[in-house]
């Protein structure tokens, strides 16, 4: 993996010299083997006509060279010209490499069992390093998603040589995109019992472990990442902050989201920055309850993205549970200026709205919540169906109610719902079979109807 690394930076080093060379019109001489590495490197940035210029130029220096011409029919793969590509591969001497390349173009062409045939007739002839040719057949496979025949090639490589980090790397890749992530953490394992120093192999096993939701293993794997490296490396912070918090462990991920905080700099190529981070900080003093922390950090999201509308709903909770109530609002109306379609806020609003007693309002607020919402959430149905009892409003709550045994959702005293809605509005027959059902869920209930239906009518 290190070498895969090196070989990238110094074709990065390479495309960085030729094109400072070609914007000042000097001449260009690179030796062969520096010519196959850079234009495999425009190959792979998908840069084809770099690569196609590239490939000329080299043949005006090396002509006929075998490796520059098999560039060329990797070349004419990319740009969807396999045809082309074959009648060049055929011209050129019968060896390893070419003909790795034609069982390349068969694929591309459609004559997969010609390939096949074709990459195991000189696997069984090579008198190379076997492990090194099964990942490469493995690379060609992989590239065209015959990910089974490639992980039977990369099982053979590791025949030959078990300690090879490039086949596990493969492995875990191939078994990943076949979903079977059992195989990856398997894999893993193997690999980091021969290099268990690797820090880059201990970080993606914990993130595959975040994954698979198998926190207590992605802690560990992540704890080991840390140790084996020179220094905490920052994506590996923030997932063990992700570990952490899934665990309800809010002190170790306020340390490594702190920690991950500390080594970001902005700006940074990074799906998370530094407002997200603050965020992550805040939600964990929220779940300690620790008000004053959450809305520090919280402020300082704001702070670092003016936009983050849940920020704003973070502040405006903390509020509302200080009981700061007019600022707790000013938040959630700023919140829902920056995004209008986020429910959240809605929810925000109306628990808000019912904290202070204006219960109409809060409905409104609800059905704002469930506007356009296909599956709606149990508990903000629940909560509506609720108030409008509370308000008197039966026969809207029972409409919430039968929608929620309509679509089969798992509301515990569902029927003696029912049966207190149907009570209020006298239809008894209703009432009374409801209520049946609601004895048999559990014989405490008709004591519950009787007080709640009692309450009810004074």
């Amino acid at each position: 993996m290190q070498n895969n690394a090196s070989r990238q930076q110094y074709a990065q080093s390479l495309a960085k010299r030729y094109e400072a060379m070609r914007a000042k019109g000097e001449s260009i001489y690179l030796d062969v083997g520096d010519f196959d590495r850079l234009i495999e490197y425009y190959l792979m940035e998908n840069d084809n006509d770099t690569a196609a210029e590239l490939i000329d130029l080299a043949l005006s220096i090396h002509p006929r060279n075998e490796f520059i011409l098999l560039k060329r029919v990797a070349w004419l793969l990319q740009t969807e010209r396999p045809q082309e590509a074959l009648a060049l591969v055929e011209q050129l001497p019968q060896n390893e490499d070419t003909e790795l390349m034609l069982a390349s173009v068969y694929l591309a062409l459609g004559r997969k069992k010609e390939a096949l045939q074709l990459f195991r007739r000189n696997l069984e002839m090579s008198k190379g390093d076997q492990s090194l040719y099964c990942s490469d057949v493995a690379d060609v496979l992989m590239h065209y998603e015959f990910y089974a025949d490639a992980l039977a090639f990369i099982k053979q490589g590791l025949q030959h040589n078990p300690k090879d980090e490039e086949l596990y790397q493969q492995a875990i890749d191939v078994s990943y995109l076949m979903g079977d992530l059992n195989a990856c953490v398997d894999y893993f394992r193997r690999l980091l019992d021969e290099y268990p120093y690797d820090a880059q192999s201990w970080a993606r096993l914990g993130s595959l472990y975040l994954n698979m939701n198998q926190l207590e293993e992605a802690v560990n794997a992540l704890e080991f990442a840390n140790a084996a490296a020179s220094k905490p490396e920052l994506t590996v912070c923030v997932e063990l902050g992700h570990a952490y918090g899934r665990l309800l462990q809010y002190d170790s991920a306020i340390d490594a989201y702190q920690q991950a905080y500390d080594l970001m700099e902005e700006p940074h190529a990074s799906s998370l920055g530094k407002g997200d981070l603050a965020g992550c900080l805040a939600e964990c003093y929220e779940h300690k309850n620790e008000l004053d922390l959450a809305l520090s950090w919280y402020y300082k999201a704001l702070e670092h993205n003016p936009q983050d509308d849940m920020a704003c709903v973070g502040i405006a909770f903390c509020l509302s549970q200080q009981k700061d109530y007019s600022q707790a609002m000013s938040y959630y109306e700023k919140a829902l200026a920056l995004n209008p379609a986020n429910k959240e806020i809605w929810l925000g609003i109306a628990e808000l709205l019912v904290s202070i007693e204006q219960y109409d309002a809060a409905i409104v607020a609800y059905k704002q919540a469930l506007e356009g919402v296909e599956d709606p959430n149990l508990e903000v149905l629940f909560a509506l169906a609720n108030l409008h009892f509370q308000v008197g409003e039966y026969q809207s709550a029972l409409e919430i109610f039968l929608l929620i045994k309509d679509k089969n959702l798992p509301m515990p005293n569902l029927h003696l719902c029912l049966a207190l809605c149907y009570a209020m509005l006298d239809q008894e027959a209703d009432a009374e079979y409801y209520l049946k059902l609601a004895i048999s869920d559990d014989a405490k209930a008709k004591q519950v109807y009787e007080e709640i239906l009692k309450e009810a009518r004074q």
